[in-house]
């Protein structure tokens, strides 16, 4: 049965790694290789809010009555913007997620795609920066209870740029990348190939 494709609404993205190649599993290198992006959700703006209940309401959809795993759901209160005590959470943080798959033949398949706001293939030389807002193609992937309970997942499958920021530099090669003082003509890192990882 094919998986629905499914949107978001416009949303502020954090650690966007949608772009270029896959990055090993931070959790379990044995794993395959991921891209992924976080979304930040405002549970004030109604579409959000509607978003992250209709998420949410998936389980019973996908799973029934199943035991839900404690990581059931891939929406969390910001860590960054926790609500004081007593107080409800306004801001949470949804995590997208798709795995490299690697063919019989060898190859492996192809990172999300991206666009700009008018349609068009985006640049991947133009990193996507915290604070940048998307509409986030994915579909939902509802995985098995394999004893500690089910769940859902959410796989990036596409996205669309609608307010681009620019990432910092990926590689800080100088002193003054790092706020320190530097005479003028003093060669980096970078231009002297030195094999210093900082």
């Amino acid at each position: 049965m094919a998986r629905e494709l499914k949107r978001t609404p416009a949303v502020e993205v954090r650690w966007c790694k949608m772009l270029g190649d896959a990055r090993p599993n931070r959790f379990d290198a044995s794993k395959p290789h991921q891209w992924g992006v976080d979304i930040v959700l405002d549970s004030q703006e109604k579409e959000q809010l509607e978003w992250i209940e209709a998420v949410e309401a998936e389980y019973a959809l996908q799973h029934g009555e199943s035991k839900k795993s404690n990581n059931w759901c891939p929406i969390r209160p910001d860590k960054t913007q926790l609500a004081e005590r007593g107080q409800p959470q306004r801001f949470y943080v949804a995590k997208f997620t798709l795995n490299q798959m690697r063919r019989r033949d060898g190859t492996t398949s192809e990172g999300p795609t991206i666009f700009d706001k008018d349609g068009r293939a985006w640049d991947h030389s133009k990193l996507i920066g915290n604070g940048s807002k998307m509409v986030i193609g994915y579909e939902i992937y509802a995985w098995p209870d394999k004893g500690t309970g089910a769940g859902l997942s959410l796989n990036c499958l596409a996205g669309q740029v609608i307010e681009w920021l620019e990432a910092p530099a990926l590689a800080r090669t100088s002193a003054a990348d790092f706020g320190f003082n530097q005479a003028p003509g003093v060669e980096t890192a970078e231009e002297g190939k030195d094999g210093f990882p900082f």
